[in-house]
């Protein structure tokens, strides 16, 4: 195209260039934030109701509107952005913007599978942090493709002979940590008027995902309460059944932090010797300030079994245990924001807090603190009802230690690893059933299985197995149906709640003598007889 294509950090670069140029835009912008203006809304969307990119202040002062709420500083942003486009155009350069609103209008007509007689799947997850250019894009195909199929297998009545497919879109607007001014009216606008124009006008299927499965009870309340802080009208559906450990919080600073993590990780290594080439879990630590991230990872380089991470890069990943570190960090400077970017802190730290499923450990410094009560005023003290803060960090990181999982799903085995499981299963079953059919000198000798050794018995050897990698492998129905079989009902009703058998976890609930448990269980499943 005779340009020569950017990346983020040399658009970066080239901000700083520009913000240096005055004083008060070094004091009053980053470059940072400057460039995600740039990709998500000053180049990253069109006009509203069009396809026309905006080009005047009236233009972008109208998508900002739109997007939330125009800044008081958009004409500074204007100028910063005006100059640094005119630095591209005099390099002859296109930065990632540029890359995606080129393909946009080059593939607008264009965009097909190269084998027609193909079905075409489109999944587009996460699509809150989508700009609107980035999500239209990858919908060309199916809108081309769709219109292709119908233009080449329309019978001679004008019906369609052909079996179209849909685009499946999913997301999570309480999770929305970019500047996408993604609005779910968008993509369901646009669908439609596909839609109609295929003569599909009642296709479009819209569900809502209520249910938990994600996190324990505990730390699902606590991202509810922050999120909810930020915006009351959030839609953070139904609360999981399985409970866990109380999120836990601590006081402490980068120096000490090192020094703790590095005590913690030279322990825990050398006493687990023989997991270290393979399942050891890391220590994971998520980190919510750039400036401590950068010198944890300065001091910690050298421990292996250490995972730093940026809190805004943990987006999509789960970890069994986390612990995050100047976790609010941001609230000191919430002041300074438009509702917008105050909204997507509050996504932030909901998304952060649900990256842990099963336990989770605060640490803030004193910094924090503070600006953590001065945002939540009086509702601290029911922040504080959510969680079990103490002064020492040391021991709070030890009982955290102690009770993690030291042992990570490989996710790229799981499958076999399930396989695997129900083959042993199976073995268990098969024998049980044998002795079922045996003389009944044979089943007393089968009942004192449990008492003679494990390395004695391959058949118990071979169900423990079963049991331990379905828990690994978080086949949460597998396991619990197991449970029950083995008539360890109590052990069994988490692990079916969890895998969304609440039909098979009642009867459970009601032997345990849990009778009120079961009747709102029951009643859930609308069998009201039951309950």
């Amino acid at each position: 195209f005779g340009f020569r294509w950017i990346n983020k950090e040399q658009s970066i670069g080239l901000l700083n260039q520009v913000l240096s140029q005055k004083s008060r835009w070094e004091r009053s912008f980053k470059a940072e934030d400057i460039y995600g203006l740039i990709y998500s809304i000053l180049k990253g969307r069109f006009m509203i109701g069009t396809e026309s990119l905006p080009s005047t202040r009236e233009d972008y002062e109208r998508v900002f509107r739109d997007y939330g709420r125009t800044p008081g500083d958009l004409d500074q942003i204007l100028e910063i952005f005006s100059q640094y486009q005119g630095r591209l155009e005099r390099n002859k350069m296109r930065d990632e913007a540029d890359i995606i609103r080129l393909s946009y209008e080059s593939l607008k007509n264009k965009a097909r599978l190269a084998e027609l007689d193909q079905r075409l799947w489109i999944v587009i997850d996460e699509i809150q942090d989508f700009t609107e250019l980035e999500w239209k894009s990858i919908l060309l195909f199916w809108e081309n493709q769709t219109g292709t199929a119908i233009a080449n297998s329309a019978s001679p009545s004008g019906r369609v002979a052909t079996t179209l497919t849909y685009p499946f879109l999913s997301g999570d607007v309480n999770q929305n940590i970019s500047r996408s001014g993604f609005r779910w009216q968008e993509p369901e606008g646009y669908l439609q008027s596909i839609l109609r124009k295929f003569h599909r006008p009642n296709a479009l299927q819209k569900i809502t995902l209520h249910q938990n499965y994600r996190n324990t009870r505990q730390i699902h309340q606590l991202a509810s309460f922050v999120r909810k802080f930020g915006s009351d009208t959030s839609d953070l559906g139904l609360a999981p059944d399985l409970d866990g450990p109380i999120p836990l919080l601590n006081i402490s600073n980068d120096a000490e932090m090192a020094q703790l993590l590095r005590a913690a990780s030279e322990k825990e290594f050398s006493a687990n010797a023989r997991l270290r080439d393979s399942s050891l879990s890391p220590i994971v630590v998520l980190v919510e300030d750039e400036q401590s991230l950068i010198n944890l990872r300065a001091k910690l380089s050298d421990c292996p079994n250490i995972f730093l991470l940026s809190l805004r890069n943990s987006k999509g990943m789960e970890f069994e245990d986390a612990i995050i570190y100047r976790a609010f960090s941001s609230s000191s400077s919430i002041s300074d924001h438009t509702g917008a970017e105050t909204a997507r802190l509050f996504d932030l730290w909901y998304m952060g807090i649900c990256r842990a499923r099963r336990s989770l450990l605060l640490i803030l410094s004193a910094e924090d603190r503070t600006s953590l009560k001065t945002l939540f005023k009086d509702r601290y003290t029911a922040f504080l009802d959510l969680i079990e803060a103490n002064d020492d960090v040391s021991s709070s990181l030890q009982s955290y230690l102690d009770n993690r999982e030291l042992i990570t799903p490989n996710y790229n085995v799981i499958f076999l690893e399930r396989k695997l499981a129900e083959d042993l299963w199976q073995t268990y079953l098969s024998k049980e059933a044998s002795l079922d059919r045996s003389s009944s000198e044979e089943t007393d000798a089968a009942l004192d299985l449990e008492q003679k050794s494990v390395s004695d018995n391959p058949i118990i050897k071979a169900r423990d197995r079963a049991l331990n990698l379905w828990k690994r492998c978080l086949d949460y129905a597998s396991l619990g149906r197991a449970l029950v079989h083995l008539k360890k009902y109590k052990d069994a009703i988490p692990y079916l709640l969890r895998a969304g058998l609440e039909d098979e976890a009642a009867p459970c609930l009601v032997f345990c003598e849990r009778y009120l448990e079961a009747a709102q269980v029951y009643e859930r499943i609308n069998s009201l007889l039951e309950a």
